[in-house]
């Protein structure tokens, strides 16, 4: 469906419709930052390459309408928990192809999550590869490592000097958490690499029966974490609340 339909009753139609047919009904929002959401569509209407639709919409006021509903598209999600948010940004198109594929093969899960979801891994792992540049990839790395449900977020560093030897150092960064119930919480190290848990830190709810969760938690964890020597402040909330819901 086209993103342009954010009211619930409009989406319960079609829900209703394939409850009639005996199909099941899964939705997936594939989204972005909202400044990547309005930098694709003027990328689109330079191109020209979707001139239909995107015609359409910048003859009603452009960017300033995208805007407006990916706002609505925001204060729709809360009242479709049983959704789930897919985010594409730097994801070239087969790359999200692959997510939606692994996100739909979880779906319909509820036990109790024995191990965190593939789909998050590799968000988690995406996140990780794109916070250094590739030119100075041979002196700084962030890495991620799991172990059953917890994920360590870690900044390696090439030696810095020959005495140090060929071994690279690593600091912990942060550690997603998630829950049987799919519930993940984030914690930070400080500079004795003891965990704690992150001031006013949000938490991310579980992404629909499946309970896959954006990588928005483990990236919010990160910057949490970047800064190891003393707790960050109350009150900030780096990256924003970690979305955990949402339809496409």
């Amino acid at each position: 469906m086209p993103q342009i339909a954010t009211r619930v009753r409009d989406i319960e139609a079609f829900e209703a419709a394939a409850v009639r047919a005996g199909a099941e009904y899964r939705e997936i929002l594939l989204t972005a930052e909202k400044p990547v959401a309005l930098e694709r569509f003027a990328a689109r209407v330079a191109s020209g390459t979707n001139s239909g639709v995107d015609d359409v919409v910048q003859g009603r006021g452009g960017t300033a309408v995208v805007a407006r509903i990916y706002d609505q598209l925001a204060a729709y999600l809360p009242q479709r928990p049983g959704c789930v948010v897919m985010w594409t940004d730097g994801c070239a198109p087969h790359q999200t192809y692959d997510e939606v594929v692994v996100g739909l093969d979880g779906m319909g899960f509820t036990g109790p999550m024995a191990a965190i979801p593939e789909l998050a891994l590799r968000q988690i792992e995406r996140w990780c590869a794109q916070r250094v540049p590739e030119r100075v990839l041979d002196q700084t790395r962030v890495e991620c490592r799991t172990r059953g449900r917890t994920v360590t977020i870690l900044e390696c560093r090439a030696p810095w000097r020959p005495q140090a030897g060929p071994e690279w150092t690593e600091q912990k960064i942060a550690q997603p958490r998630l829950d049987e119930h799919g519930i993940w919480s984030v914690k930070w190290a400080d500079h004795n690499g003891k965990w704690l848990a992150y001031p006013d830190a949000p938490v991310a709810i579980p992404t629909g029966s499946s309970g896959v969760s954006s990588a928005r938690a483990a990236g919010s964890a990160a910057r949490c974490g970047r800064s190891s020597r003393a707790p960050p402040r109350a009150g900030r909330r780096p990256g924003g609340p970690p979305v955990a819901a949402g339809r496409a």
